[in-house]
């Protein structure tokens, strides 16, 4: 089962990139890159719409069965650490300013 690893900004994916992690594809300034056989990972930008359009690629484009997205996603709270795995129960809709979409966008637009 190929699963997909989608994160927003540049530097949470980092750390898994190595000279060596082939780039599948980009598209729309979003990069896929393979990270082992089966999991390909990729930045898809902050904000909903980017979210969507990353998991989109992931799953239509990449036959990904399963997506994991990373990131704090909101979740800034007192007693949360870095590497913590927190699963989602309850969620808010909202809107970014257009600030965020275009400071933190991967291709810096």
């Amino acid at each position: 089962m190929r699963i997909g690893l989608l994160y927003a900004m540049k530097g949470e994916i980092e750390s898994m990139l190595t000279e060596e992690t082939p780039l599948l594809q980009e598209k729309a300034g979003v990069s896929f890159y393979r990270i082992r056989e089966d999991i390909i990972a990729c930045c898809g930008g902050v904000g909903k719409v980017n979210a969507a359009m990353g998991a989109a690629s992931l799953v239509r484009e990449l036959g990904c069965a399963r997506v994991i997205m990373s990131g704090a996603a909101g979740a800034i709270a007192k007693g949360l650490h870095i590497g913590q795995c927190i699963m989602i129960t309850d969620c808010v809709y909202h809107d970014l300013l257009p600030e965020l979409i275009t400071q933190y966008h991967p291709n810096d637009i």
